[in-house]
């Protein structure tokens, strides 16, 4: 049999690409003031979402955030201060964009 080969990892790109979250001023909190159930709504849901938001609006890595929430298309909880739905017009305005750029 041929020689096994590891796959090359650069580690130090990986850890760079998560550095962020180390100083995010979500770090710490409980993940749930983050997510809300899929059967949350009222009152309930507008408070979680705008203590999250609070949170997120002392933050030094919020763009960060929003960013990779949108480059991987996180589907839930709040990110970079944003909602699901506020990532998903996001993304469709971007889109928009990149059409009418488009010849």
């Amino acid at each position: 049999m041929g020689k096994r080969t590891e796959p090359v990892v650069n580690i130090k790109a990986i850890e760079a690409s998560w550095v962020w979250q180390m100083q995010g001023a979500c770090r710490g909190k409980d993940s749930a003031l983050f997510y809300y159930d899929d059967n949350e709504r009222g009152d309930n849901k507008e408070n979680k979402t705008a203590t999250a938001k609070a949170i997120c609006g002392t933050c030094k890595v919020k763009q960060e955030c929003l960013a990779f929430a949108l480059q991987i298309n996180e589907r839930y909880g709040i990110w970079g201060g944003t909602t699901p739905e506020e990532r998903e017009s996001i993304k469709r305005r971007e889109y928009r964009q990149r059409a009418k750029a488009q010849p």
